[in-house]
């Protein structure tokens, strides 16, 4: 894990978590819990020991196979397992923003957003989660829009400000908000202002009651 890296840990694949330097770090999970414990999906194992999971794999080898736009031809893998593409390095994402920015104008309401995938079909990264990266430019406002998947927002740099249905809530680095669902937001910048999203719009595209209303 580095600094605003998207790390996955897809259901049914062992993992554990642990802290390889001297330094304190927090990450904020994500997860799909509510919704597997409502469908009375859930389940848990652990090792007999409760140790580490062992490395199966050295460092980096998920994102050199899967994360080039290149896969394994005989990966074996179909639509709907697992994503194999573990870590969306921040370094790299954020470098897609401004490949956006340099060649498309401002979407007037999403500014510049992008999704990330998995390498297996282009879908979701998770069957559950959608994550999103989004730069608003400084001195840009969205227009009005809502939709029905309720969204959590990091803010990783920059400042300003989103309106959720009228109240206004000021941004700046390490912040997080949720706009609810089919709550109207508007996100305007007064810095290059850039947010690492998700929410379950995966989830709700699969059973068709996605909706989305622009203003």
């Amino acid at each position: 894990m580095h600094r605003h890296d998207l790390i996955l840990t897809p259901g049914l694949l062992w993992h554990d978590h642990g802290n390889e330097t001297e330094q304190p770090m927090i990450w904020l999970d994500g997860l799909d819990i509510p919704l597997v414990q409502m469908l009375d999906g859930s389940f848990v194992e652990h090792r007999e020991d409760r140790g580490a999971w062992p490395t199966t794999h050295p460092a980096g080898d998920a994102q050199l196979r899967w994360g080039r736009n290149l896969r394994p031809v005989h990966h074996g893998r179909k639509p709907g397992q697992a994503n194999p593409l573990f870590i969306y390095p921040f370094a790299q994402w954020r470098e897609s923003l401004e490949a956006l920015r340099r060649s498309e104008v401002p979407h007037p309401h999403d500014a510049y957003l992008m999704e990330f995938t998995n390498p297996i079909d282009g879908g979701s990264v998770l069957a559950t989660i959608s994550a999103f990266a989004r730069l608003v430019p400084a001195d840009f406002a969205t227009k009005p829009a809502r939709s029905t998947d309720g969204m959590i927002h990091v803010v990783v740099e920059g400042s300003g400000s989103i309106k959720i249905d009228g109240g206004d809530f000021r941004l700046s680095s390490g912040t997080i908000v949720v706009t609810p669902s089919w709550s109207e937001r508007v996100i305007e910048a007064t810095q290059d202002l850039v947010l690492f999203s998700y929410s379950d719009r995966a989830a709700q595209q699969k059973l068709s009651i996605w909706r989305e209303r622009l203003s």
